[in-house]
């Protein structure tokens, strides 16, 4: 992983800095960040699980910049995707955000995935297919929404992002060729965030896609229920007229 990080690194033009968050307990992942530590790179290790919102917001509050990347460690996507949605921030843009063009996900995955999205689309009216996606640019107006009005922790984090992004500019897709790298999870029970994978019907068949390491119904159901809490906190917030004493 520190090589194809370097790699990617390297590939993408001058002038970027690269901050790396973990909330996860991996032996693996820690060592990763102390090799690129040591070669000048920021790197933080979240002491509990905290989720994506949170640690993104984190990577956040830590950088100095005008425009800002979020992109999930496994590098979905090119370098070269990186250029482009940078360019389209230059062009005006406030948020762009991943269309995948292809998703290595399973049917039950992808059924939740569509209903999420179309709730997602029929609350906030963003337009968006496909709000989940681990690849995002934005400028600072979006930072400082995503620091300071974007309630959620969690994996619905990138929805209200987007939300309040089309409040103050132009969102705009960027279709990409989407690879997930996670390496294979090895069989056996998990530890994080109270999931657990037994062995008995987990085993994976050659050629079968990545799986998530969420549970679909819960992390889906979780995630409507922070959409709905956050649409009211929006229509109520729209209802408050503020009036001038005297």
């Amino acid at each position: 992983m520190t090589d194809r990080m370097l790699d990617f690194y390297d590939r993408v033009s001058a002038g970027i800095e690269l901050i790396l968050i973990t909330d996860a307990d991996d032996p693996a992942t820690l060592s990763c960040l102390r090799d690129l530590s040591k070669r000048g790179f920021r790197c933080y290790g979240i002491t509990r699980p905290v989720g994506k919102g949170a640690s993104v917001k984190a990577g956040i509050s830590l950088a100095r910049a005008d425009e800002y990347v979020m992109l999930d460690a496994d590098l979905p996507v090119s370098p070269g995707d990186v250029e482009r949605a940078l360019s389209e921030l230059e062009r005006g843009a406030a948020l762009v955000y991943a269309h995948r063009l292809t998703r290595e996900h399973g049917s039950l995955r992808l059924f939740l995935s569509h209903g999420y999205n179309a709730l997602a689309r029929l609350l906030f009216r963003t337009g968006v297919s496909d709000h989940q996606a681990g690849f995002k640019a934005f400028d600072r107006r979006v930072a400082k929404l995503a620091l300071e009005e974007v309630r959620g922790d969690g994996f619905e984090f990138d929805t209200e992002l987007i939300a309040l992004a089309k409040r103050v500019g132009e969102i705009k897709p960027l279709p990409v060729k989407w690879e997930e790298k996670r390496k294979k999870k090895e069989e056996g029970p998990r530890k994080r965030q109270g999931t657990t994978e037994g062995q008995r019907g987990n085993r994976k068949k050659r050629g079968d896609p990545p799986k998530s390491t969420l549970f679909p119904f819960r992390a889906t159901l979780s995630m409507l229920a922070e959409l709905l809490m956050f649409e009211y906190l929006l229509i109520t917030k729209r209802g408050v007229k503020h009036v001038k004493a005297g």
